[in-house]
């Protein structure tokens, strides 16, 4: 199986994380460790102001967790540390005492939802619309459901989880606070975002970590709580059902 690949690049004090994957830029557990293990390092480079997260523009932004794998998973302690992958990647952004930023160019699924949602500041293209798939599945998206509620609320993460076959645009993200701003084309979202992290380049970092530190208020019990939620997703990842739906992916 196709694990994925994990790039850096820094320039000037912006570092950029570029995951992908062939298919949809979905997560493995090895890409998910990676991306939470460079995160982490960034996090204390004094030298680093902000992360830009990215995926390559030939598929989609995200496409969640790695099906092929999800199908592999074989016990609840080996589904269990899948889950965990995004519970460990979602922490590390939350402590990250630097901003961290998505560059959303296409769809997201799932986790990569959830992703964005952790996320600090998001920028979407038109092109950039969102689906919780979970359901359909026998699963439910319960690992990224407080990164998602405290971004969008309640009301909107039932939205979001309860159509799993309906594609929300970026308009809907937009308006509920998932994504910071909306544009046109990548051309014009790349144009704003080398103007933003011009200015973050000239932020204190003291003051952004003070910042950030406030907007993650009440947070502090999510260490717990996603393992708790990994768990139960576990359970559900290897019930009857959700074996029975994930079978087409089996091929």
């Amino acid at each position: 199986m196709n694990q994925g690949s994990i790039s850096s690049q820094i320039e000037g004090v912006i570092a950029h994380l570029t995951f992908s994957h062939p298919a949809g830029n979905s997560c493995t557990s090895s890409m998910l460790s990676e991306l939470t293990s460079q995160i982490n390092q960034l996090s204390e480079d004094a030298s680093i102001k902000a992360i830009l997260l990215r995926s390559p523009e030939h598929t989609a932004f995200c496409a969640g967790a790695n099906l092929r794998e999800v199908v592999s998973l074989s016990s609840i302690e080996e589904a269990k540390e899948f889950f965990m992958g995004f519970a460990r990647l979602i922490l590390a952004i939350k402590n990250c005492p630097k901003l961290v930023i998505a560059r959303v160019h296409s769809k997201a699924v799932g986790g990569g939802v959830g992703i964005i949602a952790a996320c600090d500041l998001a920028f979407a293209t038109r092109k950039s619309s969102l689906r919780l798939s979970e359901i359909n599945l026998g699963i439910a998206p319960l690992v990224i459901a407080p990164a998602l509620i405290r971004k969008i609320g309640v009301s909107a993460f039932s939205t979001l989880s309860l159509n799993p076959t309906n594609w929300l645009d970026h308009n809907w993200g937009y308006e509920r606070g998932l994504f910071t701003q909306k544009f046109d084309s990548l051309e014009a979202l790349d144009e704003e975002l080398k103007d933003r992290l011009e200015k973050i380049s000239d932020w204190s970092p003291q003051a952004m970590k003070a910042l950030k530190s406030t907007l993650w208020e009440s947070t502090d019990s999510w260490e717990s709580l996603l393992e708790s939620k990994a768990e139960s997703t576990a359970q559900l990842a290897l019930s009857d059902y959700t074996q029975e739906q994930l079978k087409k992916y089996k091929k």
